[in-house]
């Protein structure tokens, strides 16, 4: 719950591209757990290292919105 709170703090195209790897906002049915780059790639019409890089960055954003969240902190003590 935490993580996807503060991810809807992230920029629209860090959610989406954030979701779309997850399967995040798809049904059960088609949800396969971690989507491949390529898939993502063909969604939003970039290259499929474009968007390992746009994950990577906006994937970053969200580990240090969770690592400063102090109730993040109190699970790890």
């Amino acid at each position: 719950q935490l993580i996807l709170k503060l991810k809807d703090k992230l920029d629209d195209n860090c959610k989406a591209i954030i979701n779309l790897r997850f399967g995040i906002g798809v049904s059960e049915s088609d949800n396969t757990g971690i989507v491949r780059f390529e898939t993502i790639a063909a969604k939003l019409d970039i290259s499929a290292d474009n968007a390992r890089q746009r994950f990577g960055r906006c994937f970053s954003k969200l580990k240090k919105l969770v690592a400063g969240e102090p109730m993040f902190n109190e699970l790890m003590d």
